[in-house]
């Protein structure tokens, strides 16, 4: 209401709720009267330069934004890409209505730099302005300078609480509830809210064992450790959830 543009940057692991919170910040702004554009990154190297702030722009031609803005004129690359997020910028924060104006960019940990670059130059002229821009990315740090931008606030979303994985089984089980379910799906789950949602529809149709849905994403999480890591991991694994350092050795 004060008229100053903010950046929200959303951080956390897969599956924390980081996409859920962008479509809900999505949707209150869109009940408010305010445009939303949302643009998402895409793990593919065949993947365009600029292409998440291309799909906002595509979105974006009602008020005047087009993706042309992004093409890459003649001369040096650099000077180039410089040129054209100038011009993007600059289109960008002219088209913001006086009803506000939010953008959300979503898995930006695969964004390419140039990506990158644009969301700091706009992020560096957002006070003033009734621009919200909010960013989803599984490592903050991975964004460099811009969530120390002046306009920036990053928020890490954390695992659920065992009161939280609790009162999820309370609403998503209809019937009675197994006693033993929240503390199992919380140690399942270490709080990931959407392998809790997961293993809670496995154990009430009769499962309890690791969902395939899920097994991708725990790859995911195994891709970021060393070999020697993975062979500790799955010596653990076979001898089951409880064990101690005399028995791993």
């Amino acid at each position: 209401k004060t008229g100053g543009g903010a950046l929200v940057v959303l951080s956390g692991e897969a599956g924390i709720g980081k996409t859920t919170l962008l479509s809900w910040l999505a949707g209150t702004a869109a009940a408010a009267g305010m445009p939303v554009l949302s643009g998402r990154a895409v793990a593919d190297e065949g993947a365009p330069a600029f292409w998440p702030w291309s799909r906002v722009f595509v979105a974006g031609h009602a008020l005047g934004l087009s993706p042309d803005l992004l093409e890459l004129g003649p001369g040096p690359p650099a000077q180039a890409r410089f040129v054209a997020i100038e011009r993007a910028a600059a289109a960008l924060l002219a088209a913001v209505p006086a009803a506000g104006l939010l953008v959300t960019l979503d898995d930006v940990q695969w964004a390419d730099d140039a990506t990158v670059q644009l969301l700091r130059h706009v992020g560096a002229d957002l006070p003033g302005t009734r621009l919200i821009l909010a960013a989803a990315t599984r490592d903050a740090s991975g964004l460099g300078a811009v969530a120390g931008l002046p306009a920036a606030r990053t928020l890490r979303l954390p695992p659920w609480t065992p009161a939280d994985v609790a009162e999820y089984v309370r609403a998503a089980v209809a019937g009675r509830v197994d006693p033993s379910w929240p503390a199992r799906v919380h140690r399942g789950s270490g709080g990931n809210p959407l392998f809790a949602r997961e293993l809670v529809r496995a154990l009430n149709a009769g499962g309890g064992s690791l969902p395939d849905a899920l097994r991708p994403l725990a790859g995911v999480r195994l891709d970021s450790v060393g070999p020697d890591c993975r062979r500790l991991l799955g010596v653990c694994a076979v001898i089951g959830e409880e064990f101690d350092v005399t028995l791993v050795a």
